[in-house]
């Protein structure tokens, strides 16, 4: 019970700052938003958003922590949230697509998972997958 008050604390905070960071979007400052979106992504995941784009999905999901399956899945919906909205900003379609698999690995890792049915989560994997081909 503690823990998943923790958790979902945890994630509020984070979607809370996330959604703050996508309200005050630059469209001018395009490098500033990936910056601040990488800060992000270090200081609640503990690692640069380049690190998880280079590294090997199972790395992925090591680096994410020897935890319990809930934080583990909160943390990968985390990551898989951060990287989607940088392929929102990137420009370079290969980068895209390399993103693409990696949100596509950790939400299916969380579907796979999960005893909690996401509409919003299915309807991402879809995304995902059409743009993965």
């Amino acid at each position: 019970m503690i823990e998943r008050d923790y958790i979902m604390r945890f994630l509020k905070q984070f979607f809370d700052v996330l959604q703050k960071l996508i309200n005050n979007i630059d469209p001018d400052n395009e490098e500033g938003f990936k910056v601040e979106l990488n800060e992000l992504c270090e200081l609640y995941l503990g690692n640069s958003i380049s690190f998880y784009a280079d590294n090997k999905n199972e790395d992925i999901l090591s680096a994410l922590g020897d935890r319990s399956h809930s934080e583990m899945q909160a943390r990968a919906t985390m990551l898989a949230e951060v990287l989607y909205h940088n392929i929102v900003i990137t420009k370079d379609e290969d980068g895209k697509i390399l993103l693409a698999r990696k949100v596509l690995a950790l939400l299916s890792f969380i579907e796979e998972h999960s005893d909690t049915y996401s509409f919003e989560r299915l309807s991402r994997i879809a995304e995902m997958r059409q743009m993965v081909g």
